[in-house]
């Protein structure tokens, strides 16, 4: 169904010998945007609600500012060894089975005036997991088979 991805239409297909349905992943996302794929878009989608439900807890949390009404440096630590702690526990924990992403992180801005706005932005970067969606295989003889 090579023709139905290129063109960003979702199929599914049998491949001979396997049963059940392989589907196709393309979104209408641009070429070279990182929402070209539907795992992608679903583990981003998820990455941020998890994230947001995380960070509600920083909410109306008293917090030591610089002269100039920036985020104290240990505090802004402090929240992002706690934070990337339990979106790594809950996005990047092959032990507990949670498998959607490599590595996670977060990265509170150390530069908003809390004083004069109390919007606390944080950056989440996510290292996406690898997806096969097409597989070649190279045969022939040979004297040795390594």
């Amino acid at each position: 169904l090579q023709t139905l991805d290129t063109r960003r239409f979702i199929g599914a297909q049998q491949l001979q010998g396997i049963d059940g349905y392989v589907a196709t992943d393309r979104t209408c996302a641009a070429d070279g945007s990182d929402f070209t794929s539907i795992m992608r878009v679903r583990v981003i989608v998820y990455a941020a609600r998890v994230a947001m439900a995380r960070m509600v807890e920083e909410v109306n949390e008293e917090r030591l500012v610089n002269s100039d009404g920036t985020l104290d440096a240990a505090e802004a630590d402090a929240i992002d060894a706690a934070v990337t702690s339990y979106l790594v526990n809950e996005l990047a924990n092959t032990a507990a089975g949670r498998r959607y992403a490599s590595s996670v992180a977060i990265a509170v801005d150390r530069t908003a005036n809390l004083v004069t706005s109390p919007t606390l932005p944080f950056r989440l970067r996510l290292v996406p997991l690898g997806y096969s969606t097409a597989i070649t295989l190279d045969l022939g003889y040979a004297l040795s088979s390594r």
